[in-house]
């Protein structure tokens, strides 16, 4: 909810609702707002990346099977969505903290108005965080070629996720090759 939800209605209740969980995340920073990193939000956030990881590797077996051409096509669609969820996230508040020395509630409340890719192309807009510019940019032209190639349908995906080009080594879910 807090990485990527949007209000269809209601956006009263739901920025309620946000802040109402952010509070819960800063119940700590009154006494630490000099220095106050939001650890549990973090940890969550690192814990749904594994989640997501783990419910991958559980899924998915060791060999290519043309019979799994969807999965193959649904798990690509969803790897670069979940990894900005995630990461963005974390970027967004790493920068906070590196600019402030503390992150406050207005700053994780911010946070969470911005889809995951504003967080990326505000990123790019950060002093603090030029170091990781020509990461975020090249992010954003493989997130462009993910929707170009995506938007070309189903079958045609499927086949191209099936060529010999694109099959790799399965990867654990900490990235490195298996076998």
């Amino acid at each position: 909810m807090l990485l990527e939800s949007k209000p269809l209605l209601g956006d009263d209740v739901y920025a309620d609702v946000i802040r109402t969980v952010i509070k819960a995340y800063w119940r700590d920073y009154e006494d630490h707002k000099d220095e106050f990193m939001p650890a549990y939000l973090t940890n969550d956030i690192l814990r749904l990346w594994r989640t997501f990881c783990v419910n991958y590797e559980a899924r998915t077996e060791r060999k290519p099977d043309p019979n799994k051409a969807k999965g193959k096509v649904k798990n690509y669609k969803l790897k670069h969505s979940r990894m900005l969820t995630c990461f963005s996230a974390l970027l967004y508040l790493l920068t906070i903290y590196k600019r402030n020395g503390t992150v406050s509630e207005e700053d994780g409340f911010a946070m969470t108005q911005l889809t995951p890719i504003e967080r990326v192309e505000w990123l790019l807009q950060q002093p603090e965080a030029s170091d990781a510019h020509s990461e975020a940019t090249k992010l954003l032209e493989q997130y462009d070629q993910f929707l170009t190639l995506t938007k070309i349908g189903e079958v045609e995906l499927e086949r191209i996720r099936l060529s010999p080009g694109h099959i790799r080594r399965p990867r654990s879910s900490s990235g490195i090759p298996r076998g």
